[in-house]
């Protein structure tokens, strides 16, 4: 996908990753009761296709944020991980995007 950024990172990962983002988008909606009665199914579709796209250019901006400064690990405090911002970097566009979105809707723009 990015070898220069991030070797492992592949374009089958990345189209698994939004399948597996609606697969669970369509889950959540049938099974929890509230999501249904905030989004409407579209909208759902709409929120789980754009996490799945976009959240994966978080991981490989810190990737390359990280080989910028020549930093393996931006911590040791989970061994064998590239530290907490690894693990963290797609959460924090998933709440950027989901939030994003769902400002849009209840604006009526989606």
């Amino acid at each position: 996908m990015a070898p220069l950024v991030s070797p492992h990172k592949t374009w089958e990962g990345y189209f698994g990753g939004v399948l597996s983002t609606l697969v669970i988008g369509i889950l959540l909606f049938l099974i929890i009761p509230p999501v249904s009665k905030i989004l409407k199914f579209t909208q759902m579709i709409l929120l789980a296709l754009l996490i799945g796209l976009i959240t994966p250019f978080g991981d490989l901006g810190e990737s390359m944020i990280k080989r910028t400064f020549g930093f393996k690990d931006s911590s040791n405090l989970i061994p064998g991980h590239g530290g907490i911002f690894d693990r963290m970097d797609t959460v924090f566009w998933t709440m950027v995007i989901g939030y994003s979105v769902y400002t849009l809707i209840n604006l009526g723009f989606v």
